[in-house]
């Protein structure tokens, strides 16, 4: 198993993850996101290889931005943009930072936690079945 580190982010790792982490569709976000995680809305986790941001996701603590789900779902964390770089799926990362997240989740008091997938997604939908999602 990877010795991996994951933890939320620190201000001072946010040009790591600006060079390092799927740089086109999350150009400029990281930053926002520390901005939400320092004001209390979500905590955002990165997982760390050798120094090496590999992987991230969001969990939103006042849940879903999603209307539509959000009516439906209350009270429930909810887990957001759970990526891996692409040459180290398959290894327990992504398993690993949603445990992290669920173990957050109870901590703060909450008994569910919600996520989304896309339908175009099957390799993650398929890792969120076989964890009871």
């Amino acid at each position: 198993m990877l010795d991996l580190d994951i933890k939320p982010l620190q201000k001072g790792e946010i040009p790591l993850l600006d060079a390092h982490l799927d740089v086109e569709r999350l150009a400029g976000r990281h930053h926002d996101r520390f901005t939400q995680q320092q004001d209390g809305r979500l905590t955002y986790l990165i997982a760390w290889l050798d120094g090496i941001p590999i992987g991230h996701a969001m969990v939103r603590w006042e849940g879903t931005t999603d209307t539509y789900v959000a009516d439906r779902i209350s009270d429930c964390a909810h887990v957001e943009d759970l990526f891996v770089m692409p040459e180290l799926r398959s290894q327990s990362i992504g398993t690993r930072i949603l445990a992290f997240g669920e173990r957050l989740a109870v901590e703060r008091g909450f008994t569910q936690i919600d996520l989304a997938v896309g339908i175009d997604n099957p390799r993650a939908r398929a890792l969120y079945e076989r964890l009871g999602y």
